[in-house]
């Protein structure tokens, strides 16, 4: 297996796995698809108090801003060029 097929497919592992919180601050490692499907369940079901809120008042009542839960953004790291570099050390191909 050459280097470039290794890194594709280091890129394309889970953002939760254990080798991109490897990469950096485990708190920083992207969500995996339950933690953003609850992060969006959230905010629908506080749109949906609000407006449930804004229906059911006799007078127009002061809405609060819409909460929003706040993501990780993580910093990516070219797996590509580091392994790019660690071939040409170990003497190319293999």
């Amino acid at each position: 297996m050459g280097v470039r097929r290794f890194g594709v497919l280091l890129e394309h592992l889970p953002d939760d796995g254990a080798y991109k919180s490897s990469l950096g601050d485990p708190t920083l490692a992207g969500w995996g698809l339950d933690d953003q499907l609850l992060g969006m369940l959230v905010e629908q079901i506080d749109m949906l108090r609000q407006i449930t809120i804004a229906v059911n008042s006799k007078k127009a009542p002061t809405l609060k801003p819409l909460q929003v839960v706040p993501r990780p953004k993580p910093k990516p790291r070219p797996v590509l060029a580091v392994l790019t570099e660690l071939d040409k050390a170990l003497g190319g191909d293999r």
